[in-house]
């Protein structure tokens, strides 16, 4: 699922400062104290066709990427990134086909609806907007939280979205009117990650206050917490099946929890870094970490075990998707990149 954009991301100041060997394209014009970054996507590894090697994507682009996303076709990809905008790129051609504009501030999460016909974007200007993903434009736009919006999903069947924010809340919206349904109140910090289950039933939602949160979607009730993590939960996400809910934390580990109990079922330890963001498998016997030791693992979800290890990226990986058919994984960094690997051979 998305990564945290995280308490202690780096200003915009600081995101402008390539980090070095990273492949790239950067011109900079500097116009008094605005500086224009054209920096790149990197797609490493293998395109659809199962291709090995390195496609570079030109784009404009100003600092790190905060969050990817595979459209459910597995056709393109979503960015959104710190130049307060998201875009659309093409697996096969690499082609930057559409670009999202007109937040007010960094874009922090990006998901595609259930049927791929609209993008979400969440942002550091406090609020989710919906647009169409064949034209670009904005539909509407969801209001309310006081703090950035860190993290946004769409439900099941594409009717409701939800919202995770700096103002230690989760929300839910209508998709079709923009208006707030509920709010899920309890954590006592950021809500870095938010889930929904796969029958739409249930909201998972992850904070810094170290806990992960189960909710009833019609309700709003807590039906559990998941604690155990030591540090900041920064990203949360349901097994295909429902039966597992899945954290990562600035702890340096990911967790594997029962749903129904709330109990800790294992551990994924191996990075030596914060774990940015974590996702499951289409077929659930997978699951994947972005940490900010510049690396991104697969592991066994039966064994815990790590089987595979993603290298290249410069700096820390905010963001990890696995493609719908889970032949291939995407990262994003804060080295400006986005990159995507073939799962079978690490490249």
């Amino acid at each position: 699922m998305h990564g945290s954009f995280g308490k202690g991301s780096l200003t915009k100041e600081d995101a402008m400062k390539p980090p070095a060997g990273v492949l790239r394209i950067y011109v900079y014009v500097m116009l008094g104290l605005n500086a224009l970054a054209v920096g790149a996507v990197l797609l490493a590894g293998a395109a659809a066709q199962a291709q090995e090697h390195v496609r570079l994507m030109p784009q404009l682009g100003m600092g790190q990427v905060n969050s990817v996303a595979y459209s459910p076709d597995g056709r393109s990809v979503l960015i959104g990134s710190y130049d307060d905008t998201a875009r659309l790129w093409d697996v096969a051609t690499g082609r930057l086909i559409r670009v999202f504009e007109g937040h007010k501030g960094a874009v922090t999460s990006v998901a595609f609806s259930p049927d791929g016909r609209y993008v979400l974007t969440g942002t550091q200007d406090n609020t989710a907007r919906l647009w169409d993903a064949a034209s670009g434009q904005q539909i509407r736009s969801f209001e309310g939280h006081t703090k950035l919006v860190v993290s946004v999903a769409f439900s099941p069947d594409g009717r409701l979205v939800l919202t995770g924010s700096a103002d230690n809340t989760a929300r839910l919206w209508d998709a079709a009117s923009g208006q707030q349904i509920r709010s899920f109140e309890g954590h006592s910090d950021w809500v870095s990650s938010v889930a929904f289950s796969a029958d739409g039933h249930s909201v998972l939602t992850g904070s810094a206050d170290k806990t992960a949160r189960l909710w009833d979607a019609v309700s709003g009730q807590q039906l559990r917490s998941f604690a155990g993590h030591t540090d900041a939960i920064t990203s949360v996400a349901f097994s295909p099946d429902g039966r597992s809910v899945l954290s990562g934390s600035e702890d340096k580990t990911a967790r594997l929890w029962d749903a129904a109990t709330g109990q800790q079922i294992r551990s994924f330890e191996g990075h030596t870094k914060a774990v940015r963001s974590v996702a499951f498998s289409p077929d659930g016997r997978s699951v994947l970490t972005g940490s900010d030791d510049n690396t991104a693992r697969l592991w066994d979800v039966a064994t815990g075990q790590q089987f595979r290890s993603f290298e290249g990226h410069a700096f820390w990986i905010y963001s990890v998707a696995f493609s719908p058919d889970g032949r291939f994984v995407l990262t994003g960094s804060m080295d400006s990149t986005a990159r995507l690997w073939n799962t079978a051979t690490g490249k």
